[in-house]
């Protein structure tokens, strides 16, 4: 499954992640539903919240995988 992640729409994710992809991180990540929760809490443990910044990519990206099964493996891609 390929997920076009909308630079316009989130820029700082993209840009995070665009840089992640840069630095090694691999750009295929797996459908748990169960742990995103514990996975979201723990990326984002020690990074203060900012006005005017949006963290609720994580949401869009969720809502778009809804319809998934745990275990599909998702390519985000970034333009």
């Amino acid at each position: 499954m390929k997920l076009k992640f909308p630079f316009d729409k989130y820029p700082e994710t993209a840009r995070d992640i665009k840089n992640a992809i840069k630095k090694g991180a691999s750009a295929v990540c797996t459908i748990d539903k169960e742990g995103a929760d514990k996975n979201g809490e723990e990326s984002l443990k020690n990074i203060p919240t900012k006005r005017e910044y949006d963290r609720g990519a994580g949401y869009w990206v969720s809502h778009q995988l809804n319809e998934y099964e745990d275990g599909t493996a998702v390519l985000f891609v970034v333009d």
